[in-house]
């Protein structure tokens, strides 16, 4: 078990309101506003309040590895970015955009701190049922306004009027958010199958609406390991009743068979896309039927050279990156639009340099593949692993380095090995109430 210290005050009353705090957390996730260029959500005061509660009437666990490697990142990121970088490059920075990106980074680190806290508290699953049933209602928004776009609809929550974008400000990070309530949602025994699978497709239903590439294959892919992982788990579990084991195999079986076929024919790929080219939302998609690697960059996607223009930024300062504050200035050197990498490992690379970004990369890879000991909660595991999954395939489109989410995930996935030999953290207890470790 890795070491953590924690933080412990008095048991007060006050914390008694914090299930409210958690149910508004997980509505509020799936909102953010971009504001003074700064990606700013409402689950941020709440996220703030539920921490600074943890801190003055609870025993806070901070795991002390993570911890440690944070403070190396920041001294790190802050010295390349503040000052290393701007004396050798002539670049336009401020130390403003330097505060402005260690404060995202910082705000990411309070949420994997929160994801930690809350599973070993017991109190998860309150953000967790929160999150889905705000993305289930967005998705039926989304999928009503896509199939009958007469209908009078919400217009700010489309994206150039077509692609459905909730309550995000970008329809991509917004296919990711439905995805990772979908994993949520699978895994939750406590919700009923009649409520459970119409969710699920609407959520599906609400990828598809936002009209985005990396939202789509994510969601292919989400669906061939869940089918693939319901073939190969023991029908001892008890897990799954027969007729979905039974639509999941089948799902398992097809989905990848029917990809195939699809790819390979000529024929029946123009005939897919005319299909999709009838409805404005997923005619964005029908590039990737034509030409894959054009399919990628069509449509103002620019993912081929915001990835090239990466590579060289980060050949810069391969080993210690260029810090915070500095990306798009440099980036405006290699291109006369410059824009983030969209790409989170080649982001990461760049910013935080090879070698911090690797060891991160291998300890998240290990998080995610390493099964917990006996006796955890396994449907908690199940479900922030899936969600990590989804997360880390759309990683490859996106940059989701400063992802509240992607973060508070991190942070609960670890909780989970952290206190699967101590069973009562995982279980529901009050947040106010002691945990030994």
């Amino acid at each position: 078990m890795a070491s953590t210290f924690a933080v412990e005050h008095r048991h007060q009353a006050a914390f008694k309101r914090a299930p409210l705090l958690l149910f508004l957390l997980g509505i509020t996730l799936n909102q953010t506003s971009v504001i003074f260029d700064i990606n700013l959500s409402i689950a941020d005061v709440f996220a703030f309040l539920i921490l600074m509660l943890m801190i003055l009437t609870a025993r806070m666990s901070i795991p002390l590895g993570p911890t440690v490697y944070f403070l190396v990142l920041s001294i790190v990121v802050i010295t390349m970015g503040g000052f290393v970088v701007p004396n050798i490059l002539p670049i336009e920075q401020s130390f403003t955009a330097v505060l402005t990106d260690y404060t995202k980074l910082l705000t990411s680190f309070g949420y994997f701190l929160l994801g930690v806290n809350i599973v070993r508290a017991g109190q998860a699953r309150i953000v967790m049922r929160s999150y889905v049933f705000m993305a289930v209602l967005i998705g039926i928004i989304g999928v009503v306004g896509t199939t009958f776009p007469s209908l009078p609809r919400l217009e700010f929550m489309f994206h150039w009027e077509i692609r459905f974008s909730g309550l995000m400000n970008d329809p991509n990070y917004f296919a990711l958010i439905q995805l990772i309530a979908m994993a949520f949602l699978w895994h939750d025994p406590d919700i009923a199958r009649r409520f459970r699978y119409p969710a699920l497709v609407i959520l599906a239903a609400s990828v598809l609406a936002s009209g985005s590439k990396t939202g789509l294959l994510t969601l292919l892919i989400l669906l061939m390991w869940r089918g693939f992982h319901t073939v190969f788990s023991s029908s001892n579990h008890g897990r799954y009743v027969s007729p979905y084991r039974a639509l999941l195999i089948g799902v398992a079986i097809c989905l990848p068979v029917l990809v195939l076929i699809v790819l390979l024919d000529y024929s029946m790929r123009m005939s897919v896309a005319a299909s999709l080219d009838q409805v404005p939302t997923l005619s964005r998609l029908t590039p990737l039927l034509l030409d894959f690697e054009t399919g990628i960059e069509a449509d103002g996607s620019g993912r081929d050279s915001a990835w090239s223009d990466a590579l060289p930024i980060i050949g810069l300062f391969p080993l210690a990156g260029v810090g915070v504050g500095t990306y798009l200035g440099i980036a405006a050197e290699f291109s006369d639009e410059p824009i983030l990498a969209h790409n989170t490992y080649l982001q990461i690379a760049a910013e935080w340099g090879l070698v911090l970004s690797a060891i991160f990369l291998v300890w998240v890879g290990i998080l995610l593949l390493r099964r917990p000991a006996p006796g955890t909660n396994m449907s908690m595991w199940h479900s922030t692993r899936d969600a990590l999954l989804v997360m880390l395939i759309g990683s490859a489109g996106i940059s989701l380095q400063n992802s509240r989410v992607l973060w508070l995930i991190v942070g609960m996935l670890l909780a989970v090995h952290l206190f699967s030999r101590n069973r009562q953290p995982i279980q529901q207890h009050s947040l106010t109430q002691k945990v030994e470790q």
